[in-house]
């Protein structure tokens, strides 16, 4: 959990430092996905609700994802603004 966190830092300072902007407002995909997979106080609730239903590690588990599915996405976003266009020069 915590190496997806930190990668996930690293890969959002490395956008931002190649674009000039922030990733969450880069592009409007990146404004509605941030909605919904990049909100890191998500994890209060998936941990309450696990502890009610008596499933505390699956909570946790369901948080990983919640990370890992971020820092993919936030990886993929990253490498389309390092990667130019096919057909375009460099």
């Amino acid at each position: 959990m915590t190496a997806f966190y930190v990668l996930d830092r690293l890969v959002t300072e490395a956008f931002t430092r190649a674009t000039g902007k922030s990733i969450h407002a880069y592009a409007e995909i990146d404004v509605r996905m941030r909605t919904f997979i990049s909100r890191r106080n998500i994890n209060v609730p998936f941990f309450t609700l696990g502890l009610i239903v008596g499933a505390p590690v699956a909570a946790f588990m369901v948080i990983v994802a919640w990370q890992a599915a971020t820092l993919a996405f936030h990886t993929l976003r990253l490498l389309q603004v390092w990667i130019p266009a096919r057909g375009e020069q460099a």
